[in-house]
């Protein structure tokens, strides 16, 4: 039997997958969590065999932080991601974080049972616009200028660009906004980057492994 955990922030989506997946034979989902730091205890708690994960909650930490979270602790748990984000920055994120499986929203019940098989089974499964050979080339992409970022770094220029503000970053990393400048001013200056904007817009530029 295949334990899944669920970790979506919709209530009604989580029961709507738990009814799908309720179906399979082979499948047996052993919890549910709506945000990410639920997702990490209950991760700890009930060592499911597949974690399927979305990307985006309400408490301003992304999906891609819990995914970092669990496989730092449990690296042979299969990660799935289930978003309606089909953007070449996350499906790359993911790829270079080792995901094994990214759906969308939109695809159908016997993809998802296919996803949480394959990855079970130590296989990629990715449904995107991108082809698989493009994905399995991103698992392994040298980071380059992003590598002279620190952690703490990393953290702001994604939420930067996420289009979160100095203060909103202050209160939700538990620092002060004049740490959060002095952060940004560095990351700025070794990126050679002048602009917010342009700050903003290196993530997407460069597809930089910015997790939380």
């Amino acid at each position: 039997m295949i334990r899944v955990l669920l970790a979506d922030d919709h209530n009604l989506v989580r029961k709507g997958i738990f009814l799908l997946l309720n179906e399979a034979v082979d499948i047996e989902v052993v919890g549910e969590a709506d945000n990410c730091d639920e997702a990490v205890r209950k991760t700890h708690q009930l060592q499911p065999d597949i974690v399927l994960m979305d990307l985006s909650f309400p408490t301003g930490r992304s999906g891609f932080s819990a995914i970092r979270d669990i496989q730092q602790q449990y690296p042979n748990i299969g990660i799935i991601v289930l978003t309606m984000y089909d953007d070449q920055q996350y499906v790359h994120q993911a790829a270079s974080m080792g995901v094994k499986g990214y759906l969308l929203k939109n695809g159908d019940k016997d993809q998802l049972i296919q996803a949480i098989r394959s990855v079970y089974n130590g296989q990629i499964y990715y449904k995107t616009l991108f082809p698989l050979e493009t994905i399995k080339s991103w698992t392994t992409t040298v980071i380059t200028d992003g590598s002279l970022l620190s952690f703490r770094e990393k953290e702001i220029v994604r939420m930067t660009a996420l289009g979160y503000t100095n203060r909103q970053i202050a209160s939700i990393l538990t620092i002060s906004v004049k740490t959060v400048e002095n952060h940004k001013y560095n990351a700025m200056t070794k990126l050679n980057i002048k602009t917010r904007q342009q700050l903003i817009n290196y993530p997407m530029k460069n597809l930089l492994e910015l997790t939380n």
